[in-house]
């Protein structure tokens, strides 16, 4: 849903990015981000009226469930049109090149039939920018690229948006900004993209971003009807930890993390993730200096702390866990 593009996220967060940006230059594509689109709207929604109209169908509670700092009007927009199944808002951001090509219908029904891959009801969701492609002098395309990292109460999604904002390889200048908009939308379950092997897996689904329109993807099972026997986690805390990239995303390493968490006292599945840095609220600036990067939070409200390590391999390894106190619960041997 992720978590999943990601902000106030983490140092780990980072080299995902990297790479999905390096995978985008290859593919010509990725995602959406909350200093994004109304920045360099007017690039593409010339209209202010367009622009009013779109920023009017947001809905509040919708709304409220955007947790950026600065939140995008646009991404609020889009995510109205998937809590209510609708197609309005995010038609309306498709280029009209993009619908000529597919068909206002067609494009219609693999909008809806995205929607409906979300599953569950929508927690929370925040966006990312993910880079972008240009060109230097002459004629070319330029694009932007966003991930909003969707999480419902059932399953953790990442939608990854691309859009047109700038184009000037045609005489025709009707042509070149009948381009200019969203051209793709692509909605995958956090599952799909990591697999078993995590980020240097073979698991980026390419296939939908060399091509215009709206994809998606359903799990072969919702990450919370995956369970584990004698625990009280499910595969929903294994695929948070995945958006969060502990281990590199492999999930055998976030199965390993979750059963010491169980063995801590963990209750339940993880509710909330912090990342521990120096930039951190003062709060947690005692934490920080105790050699902490995460706070986790489980069901039933308790708050754990955790200190991890990324090695030279590109694992990340599981040093300590404490309680909110910073009692220590646990210690690995290379601790």
């Amino acid at each position: 849903m992720g978590e999943f593009l990601y902000s106030e996220w983490k140092h780990s967060y980072i080299i995902k990015k990297i790479i999905l940006i390096s995978m985008t230059v290859i593919f010509s594509s990725l995602s959406l981000s909350a200093c994004g689109i109304t920045s360099f709207g007017k690039g593409f929604i010339e209209s202010r009226q367009l622009r009013a109209k779109i920023i009017s169908r947001i809905d509040k509670s919708t709304a409220k469930k955007d947790t950026d700092l600065n939140p995008d009007e646009y991404t609020q927009a889009i995510m109205t049109d998937v809590e209510k199944q609708e197609t309005d808002i995010i038609m309306m951001l498709f280029s009209e090149k993009v619908k000529s090509q597919i068909g206002v219908e067609t494009l219609k029904k693999d909008i809806r039939s995205m929607e409906e891959q979300i599953k569950g009801e929508i927690l929370s969701y925040s966006t990312f920018y993910d880079g972008g492609s240009g060109h230097r002098g002459g004629s070319g395309v330029t694009t932007r690229y966003y991930t909003v990292l969707i999480y419902t109460d059932m399953e953790i999604y990442e939608m990854s948006l691309t859009y047109v904002t700038e184009n000037s390889t045609s005489e025709d200048e009707a042509e070149n900004k009948a381009s200019l908009g969203m051209e793709r939308i692509v909605v995958l379950p956090v599952s799909n993209i990591y697999q078993e092997d995590g980020l240097y897996g073979e698991n980026i689904r390419e296939e939908y971003f060399d091509k215009a329109g709206a994809y998606a993807e359903s799990p072969d099972k919702l990450a919370r009807e995956v369970t584990y026997e004698g625990k009280s986690y499910t595969g929903y805390s294994i695929e948070y930890l995945q958006e969060k990239l502990f281990d590199s995303a492999r999930r055998d390493g976030c199965e390993s993390f979750m059963e010491q968490m169980d063995n801590t006292g963990f209750q339940g599945d993880i509710d909330n993730i912090t990342e521990i840095h120096e930039n951190t609220k003062s709060e947690l600036q005692d934490e920080y200096e105790a050699g902490f990067n995460m706070m986790l939070e489980d069901s039933a409200g308790q708050e754990f702390l955790v200190e991890t390590e990324n090695s030279s391999d590109h694992r990340e390894y599981l040093l300590r866990i404490a309680d909110r106190d910073k009692n220590i619960l646990y210690m690995s041997q290379e601790k």
